[in-house]
């Protein structure tokens, strides 16, 4: 807080006196700059306002990182940062007034990481906190010591008048966050088109992750998918820092929570199913510090530069609110194609991970009572399976992670809808093959869906040939043509697709014996053989005559020279060897 006054006196000094230039280094020190008029003096003094904030503002994200964020230290911490906010907005105008473009877009990224995560209602409201807070705090400071006073006296008695008229710009300027708009959308574009316009590539990259992560909070999921779709950074994140990655796994997650609360299920399962598979989530996201194998003592420096990679608490995703939309939208997903193929393992998944959980839970002996989200999310599986989906509804929204989202209410009728739809869909999938014809009025009523939800659902199902049948307008009911086999059924065609794949298995092995196939080849071409063509290499085999069409050996032959043939044949290409090339070599 001291240091952050300080820099507003050397502010106040440097804007009061325009003729003093700092330079990075005494090399670039001229005395060219002192010649010239009484207006037109020039004095350069060594300092670098850019390395002075990046490094202010590096050492207040290490101080968020080594603090317990459950403890009142953390929040005076984050008081701060206002003011280092408003620090780095004099110095970007002061930058901005030497025409320095590229420092000017260099202190807007700073300024960006603090405000990008922010939502629009808290960044209100954070605004009213902090200046309230900081009254407090100016005025204890100030009784200790006059910190508003700067500590370099400027030339009062040659230019009283500058002095004056400096005093009356910082009365408008009571609060060091004033220049910052109450609209957060306008501010981020703001320094999102300075840093486009004069920031190197890295910088740029990183200015539209955190334009999309902010559309995304906003519920604008449509714009942000856009816009990190074409600008085709899923393609070169690899390249960058392991900052950078972080930031677009941070913005993925956003992403997916955006399209949840938006009812997009689809869209939540290309963003998340990826980063929630992981067992390194919390790693990933740069939440908690990676898991030691073995439990090995981790030394002091490693423990710090893990936690310099850290994100501060306040910018943290839960986790529990990731993971319970990720297997909600997972399930919604699954839970058709469960009821389409019953008994096929080989059925298409869409989320390997949801599976796995499924079956690691039906592999338990005994359920107990839903606890946990993975809990809840099963239970509702196995009842929306039924067609019940009241109690899948019930289940879900029992979880405590609601609670944490915004408009919950609006999310929860989202979800209700859908949940009956995929129940509808479900119910037709299993339990049509009882039926002969299903009244679309029952359907509505058994799901409480208005009638024209009902038609189109049965209708886009009939349309993907999930069920066999057709509407009969008159009588307002479906008639179903045809059955989905039993699991009678279906087991008896997996056997005999086995015995099938058997007993061509049992012909290659024997034709490999012989030296034959059990399919012939012709020009190519694969032409099954006739059933006698096993018989015939058997014979062939087995020395006691030919009927599989391969050339006959002469019967005096002894076994001796069968053996030199066939060692001959060996060194011959394959074409020839099984006499393919011989116009008098048929197949039958």
């Amino acid at each position: 807080f001291r240091i952050l006054l300080y820099f507003r006196s050397l502010h106040v000094l440097l804007v009061e006196n325009p003729t003093i230039h700092l330079e990075e280094s005494l090399d670039d020190l001229s005395e060219k700059g002192r010649e010239g008029s009484k207006d037109s003096i020039k004095v350069q003094f060594p300092g670098n306002l850019m390395s002075f904030i990046e490094r202010l503002d590096d050492e207040y994200t290490r101080s968020l990182q080594f603090t317990d964020p459950h403890t009142q230290e953390y929040v005076n911490r984050l008081t701060d940062e206002g003011f280092l906010i408003d620090v780095a907005e004099r110095v970007m105008h002061w930058y901005s007034t030497r025409d320095q473009q590229k420092h000017v877009a260099r202190v807007s990224a700073r300024i960006l990481d603090h405000l990008y995560y922010r939502r629009q209602q808290d960044h209100v409201k954070m605004l009213s906190k902090q200046i309230v807070q900081s009254d407090v705090r100016r005025k204890k400071k100030k009784q200790d010591d006059d910190y508003d006073k700067p500590e370099i006296e400027t030339s009062a008695q040659e230019a009283p008048e500058v002095q004056e008229d400096t005093k009356k710009k910082e009365k408008g300027r009571t609060y060091p966050w004033a220049a910052l708009s109450n609209d957060l959308s306008e501010t981020m574009s703001k320094f999102v088109s300075i840093i486009l316009k004069n920031g190197d590539e890295k910088a740029q990259a990183r200015a539209l992750l955190c334009k999309v992560y902010h559309l995304a909070v906003h519920n604008e999921f449509t714009r942000a998918r856009d816009i990190i779709l074409m600008s085709h950074l899923h393609d070169i994140v690899g390249i960058f820092s392991i900052q950078f990655q972080i930031l677009f796994n941070r913005v993925l997650a956003q992403l997916g929570l955006a399209a949840f609360r938006l009812g997009q299920y689809n869209e939540v399962h290309v963003c998340l199913n990826e980063l929630c598979s992981s067992p390194r989530v919390r790693e990933l996201l740069a939440q908690g510090a990676p898991v030691q194998r073995y439990q090995a003592e981790r030394k002091p420096e490693q423990e710090r530069a893990e936690k310099s990679k850290l994100c501060p608490f306040h910018t943290h995703i839960n986790l529990e609110m990731l993971e319970a939309s990720n297997l909600v939208a997972a399930m919604l997903l699954e839970v058709p194609t469960m009821a389409a193929n019953p008994y096929d393992s080989r059925k298409k998944v869409q989320s390997k991970a949801f599976n796995k959980m499924l079956n690691h839970y039906e592999s338990q002996v005994f359920l107990g009572p839903p606890e946990n989200t993975r809990d809840h999310v099963y239970a509702a599986t196995r009842s929306l399976l039924l067609g019940d989906w009241k109690k899948a509804y019930g289940l879900i929204t029992a979880l405590p992670v609601w609670e944490l989202m915004v408009d919950s209410q609006k999310i929860k009728n989202t979800l209700q809808q859908r949940f009956k739809e995929e129940a509808l869909r479900a119910y037709l999938l299993q339990y049509s093959q009882f039926y002969k014809s299903i009244s679309a009025k029952t359907l509505s009523e058994k799901f409480a869906l208005p009638s024209n939800i009902v038609h189109s659902t049965v209708s886009k199902m009939m349309f993907n040939e999930e069920i066999s049948g057709s509407w009969d307008q008159p009588a307002g009911c479906v008639e179903v043509q045809r059955m989905n086999p039993t699991k009678l059924q279906f087991l008896c065609s997996v056997l005999a697709d086995k015995a099938q794949a058997l007993v061509e298995y049992n012909e290659r092995v024997l034709d490999t014996r012989g030296g034959g196939f059990g399919v012939g080849y012709k020009m190519g071409q694969e032409v099954k053989s006739r059933p006698e063509s096993l018989w015939g290499n058997f014979s062939r085999w087995s020395a006691i005559g030919n009927h599989g069409g391969f050339r006959k050996q002469p019967a005096t032959q002894n076994r001796g020279f069968q053996n030199q043939n066939q060692n001959q044949n060996r060194s011959r290409p394959r074409a020839q060897q099984y006499g393919l090339m011989n116009q008098r070599n048929r197949f039958y």
